[in-house]
């Protein structure tokens, strides 16, 4: 299973771009994380994936198909898998 997201845009009105041609693949089993300052775009990211947002441009594929709101379940279960990373002492 793969999430491929592809010349994603996303923005808060005509002079705030948030996110700009964004392309990137996730295949299952991986394990990914998304670093930035604050404010640089990351919960937008992740946000506009999981189609709590809507994006400008781009598009989403899950397994070579365009992401539906039907499949928003396995992608949902899709980043919990992968993206959860837990810290096991204090920095």
């Amino acid at each position: 299973m793969t999430l491929s997201i592809r010349s994603l845009n996303k923005g808060y009105g005509i002079t705030s771009p948030v996110l700009f041609d964004i392309s990137f693949e996730l295949e299952k089993g991986s394990i990914t994380g998304v670093l930035g300052k604050n404010g640089i775009g990351k919960s937008t990211l992740l946000r506009s994936i999981a189609q709590l947002e809507p994006i400008q441009n781009g598009k989403i594929f899950w397994d070579g198909n365009p992401l539906k709101k039907r499949t928003m379940f396995r992608l949902f279960y899709f980043q919990i898998t992968t993206i959860r990373i837990r810290q096991s002492k204090p920095l």
